[in-house]
């Protein structure tokens, strides 16, 4: 756990150093992304059990480093997450999974491998390198190769049939919306907007306004977890939440202003909030 931790609290102490009037180079998030450099060389994350594989983890702490830079303009956190990614992109634009090689696994359709492409957008952005387009465009492609549920959303794995996992909405909607924007592909506008409005409708507990962790969208509700009514699972799982919330964030930076579906995106993002800070630890904060 302790590379979210790092992540988000990188992102955060962007808008905290910033906010208190801190300098640059005091400010917390610098002195964070210092730390991590220093401490995970080439974005390889050693609390993982399998360190340096082309996978979320290491590509949400890429998140969390692009926000800085978006911030400071530091080069050293611009060059830290090339490297990191050029572990695994091939000047072909294939991409690895891991430092012994490894071919992306196509047919496993996880939404969990689409979540470094936003690395990779940012570096064709800045580099207009085409190996960084070519990549990007396969990951977009597996998109469009995803099985979906009867409601049109994104299976969150080919091992998992019909179910649709809050972690999605993190994993495939920012990529998906960068692509977007860098590659004038208006229609998945729509589609990443349908995608997390789903979410809103379907997963959304009415008495307590938090969104259920996963939703069983088979016509039979065939998991075992799935309530036999609404195929929710149980329970509201708080990172599950934080997923939800900060891909709204993220993919609403991209929508273009004038998307008919842009509001009620923002209004879904303030529905999450609100619910989670009526549920806050009034005490602790978490």
């Amino acid at each position: 756990m302790k590379y979210f931790a790092a992540t988000f609290l990188l992102g955060i102490a962007v808008q905290v150093g910033y906010g208190q009037g801190v300098g640059m180079q005091e400010s917390p998030s610098a002195k964070m992304a210092a730390s991590v450099m220093q401490r995970w060389p080439m974005g390889v994350v050693t609390t993982e059990n399998k360190p340096g594989e082309w996978a979320y983890e290491e590509g949400v702490l890429l998140d969390g480093m692009a926000a800085e830079w978006h911030t400071t303009a530091n080069g050293d956190e611009f060059r830290y997450i090339k490297t990191a990614v050029d572990k695994y992109v091939m000047k072909d634009g294939s991409i690895k999974m891991n430092k012994d090689g490894g071919t992306y696994p196509v047919d496993a359709h996880s939404l969990d491998n689409i979540e470094m492409g936003r690395a990779v957008v940012l570096l064709y952005r800045v580099t207009q390198d085409e190996r960084y387009y070519k990549a990007a465009k396969f990951l977009h492609d597996q998109l469009d190769a995803q099985p979906r549920t009867p409601s049109g959303a994104y299976w969150h794995k080919q091992v998992y049939p019909n179910q649709i996992w809050l972690d999605g909405a993190y994993m495939a909607g920012p990529f998906k919306a960068a692509y977007a924007a860098t590659f004038q592909q208006p229609g998945d506008f729509d589609d990443i907007a349908k995608e997390l409005l789903l979410m809103d409708t379907h997963m959304r507990d009415v008495n307590t306004g938090l969104l259920r962790h996963g939703w069983d969208d088979s016509p039979a509700n065939k998991m075992p977890w799935a309530d036999a009514k609404t195929g929710l699972s149980p329970e509201a799982w708080t990172r599950a939440m934080g997923w939800y919330a900060v891909a709204l964030v993220d993919v609403v930076d991209w929508f273009p202003q004038d998307h008919p579906e842009r509001q009620e995106l923002i209004s879904a993002l303030n529905r999450t909030m609100a619910a989670a800070v009526h549920y806050q630890d009034k005490k602790t904060g978490p």
